[in-house]
């Protein structure tokens, strides 16, 4: 299929190094270039002569750490996936490099198209480790020109506090196969990616002006998730093949690209992307906001299910920005505040404030007047007019038509129908039922995965459920005793019982929280054990268990 349909690459600049050196007039050139924008997003190469950092990024490996890597389990075939999420333990980057790295290899020497098609054909298979949304850190010097971590800007002015991820930047530590999937970004944001080390990414992108087909057809594919969140694709757990999308819409306006170490990728706001890794690679990424977003961001729709999703009270965010003079003398941004009532004054504010009120109040009331029931009202009625309009109220009751009786129809046994008479169904409802069938019960599956194996957090992460809840949906078949003394309740010794021999065993170190899950124990599940060897013996003296038996050695 990728062999068949093409996709084409984005744009890519290569800016002077005074082009690059102020980033608010290069990103604002880039927003009021329509052409530029058909893209989505676009690659940008930095002068040969800039660095983002003097010092090698491998020597930082030994203090990074992978903090919460996320497992993701994709769910579904033919394109079309939803990502189960499942949170892991920390671990030192290292480890995590040791762990990834023996899979680099696999895209060595291969083309983007055979790289691509090996993802899309072993995406459901051996799920990949992604160490994404790592807060607190950044790769960049101080002082250098686009450092995300004190990027220059609207939004880095007008928030109050900072807010991880958004205008705090995250590190993001991929390896083969690790994806993020379609998304917007928060507050349909402008981002800023840049590759510092490792193994390239891929990037798919759509228009703002394309939008509405990849949410036509995400809905077609995951209704369950769509009546339960308009928003659902911003949850990012879902992946769909941009071929499927040029398959199903061919004038689809969809671009890639192939983002090397040292490269930036900056996609507009409220444009769809989303993308995979090649291998082991570490990147940084933040949002930033231009003059054109302070347009769109009153009327950005926000997911209502996540208690903790970005929101913001815009019209707050734009008095903070008039108080600095940079934009209170800006007339151009001056005349967008305006337009949602906020000036630099109070009073011209208040004022602003109660015109639109008024306008609002008179065009309701010049609707009112306009529309015949108001006019109807408005006249008194006569005594006459009050007959004559009884008189019509009782003639249309009576003429109203009585509803049908339909008379039982008689039917034989054993007739046989004509296939004439078979209203078939088309093939395109049956494509649309096989589709619906294929779902519901992809649905199904991954409901019930989470309803018995994890807990979903404000992120929309499946974490594995403590082992009180794994108990309580799974019971466990050991007969697990805690030995406590009669005088006081601390536990000196785990014991359990082997249900082959039934001789009871002493437990030592981590023991314990390895059998606790078995349904059924041996002494071969203990290390070092056999059931030949003779019962351990217990101290002497008077012991009580958990099921509160008495027992004397």
């Amino acid at each position: 299929m990728i062999s068949d349909i093409e996709i084409p690459f984005t744009k890519v600049l290569r800016p002077s190094m005074q082009e690059f050196s102020n980033f608010e007039e290069f990103v604002e050139g880039l927003d009021n270039d329509k052409t530029l924008q058909e893209y989505g997003m676009l690659k940008i190469v930095p002068p040969a002569k800039w660095k983002a950092r003097k010092e090698s990024v491998p020597s930082t490996f030994d203090s990074l750490t992978v903090s919460h890597p996320i497992e993701q389990n994709a769910q579904g075939h033919s394109g079309v996936y939803e990502l189960l999420l499942i949170q892991k333990k920390s671990m030192k980057l290292n480890d995590y490099r040791k762990k990834v790295e023996r899979f680099d290899n696999i895209t060595d020497g291969k083309s983007v198209e055979e790289v691509e098609e090996m993802f899309w054909k072993n995406l459901a298979f051996s799920p990949p480790l992604y160490g994404a949304d790592i807060g607190g850190t950044t790769l960049f010097d101080d002082g250098v020109s686009w450092n995300l971590n004190n990027l220059p800007g609207i939004l880095q002015d007008g928030l109050r506090e900072p807010i991880d991820g958004v205008n705090n930047p995250y590190l993001y530590i991929g390896a083969w196969k690790t994806l993020f999937g379609w998304h917007k970004e928060d507050l349909d944001l402008n981002a800023v990616n840049y590759n510092h080390y490792g193994k390239p990414k891929l990037w798919y992108c759509l228009p703002v002006s394309e939008s509405h087909k990849l949410e036509e057809f995400a809905q077609s594919q995951f209704p369950e998730s769509f009546k339960r969140c308009k928003e659902f694709i911003r949850h990012k757990t879902f992946m769909i093949s941009p071929y499927i999308l040029k398959q199903k819409y061919p004038d689809i306006k969809i671009h890639k690209v192939i983002q090397y170490p040292g490269e930036f990728i900056v996609t507009y706001g409220g444009a769809y992307h989303a993308g995979f890794n090649w291998g082991f690679n570490i990147a940084e990424a933040v949002n930033f906001a231009t003059t054109k977003w302070l347009k769109i961001v009153p009327n950005v729709n926000v997911c209502k299910c996540v208690n903790d999703s970005v929101k913001m009270q815009y019209k707050e965010f734009f008095k903070v920005l008039l108080e600095k003079t940079k934009y209170g003398k800006n007339p151009h941004i001056k005349q967008i505040l305006s337009e949602h009532g906020i000036s630099k004054d109070k009073k011209e504010s208040t004022k602003m404030e109660e015109e639109k009120h008024d306008h609002d109040k008179r065009s309701t009331s010049k609707r009112q007047k306009s529309s015949p029931k108001s006019r109807e009202h408005s006249k008194k009625p006569n005594s006459k007019t009050i007959e004559i309009e009884q008189e019509e109220k009782e003639r249309s009751k009576s003429s109203k038509r009585q509803p049908r009786q339909e008379k039982p129809v008689a039917i034989k046994r054993n007739t046989k129908i004509p296939l004439a008479k078979i209203k078939l169904k088309s093939t395109k409802k049956q494509e649309e039922d096989k589709i619906e069938q294929r779902v519901s019960s992809r649905s199904k599956k991954i409901k019930k995965l989470e309803e018995d194996y994890f807990v979903t957090d404000w992120r929309g992460i499946r974490k594995a459920k403590r082992e009180e809840d794994t108990k309580e949906n799974h019971p466990v078949n050991i007969k697990k005793q805690e030995i406590k003394t009669q005088k006081n309740t601390q536990i000196i010794e785990n014991w359990v019982q082997c249900d082959n021999c039934n001789k009871w065993r002493i437990l030592r170190g981590d023991d314990m929280n390895q059998l606790l899950n078995r349904k059924k124990l041996s002494c071969s599940n203990i290390p070092g054990r056999n059931c030949n060897e003779p019962e351990d013996k217990q101290q002497k003296d008077e012991y009580v268990l958990a099921n509160n038996k008495t027992v004397i050695a």
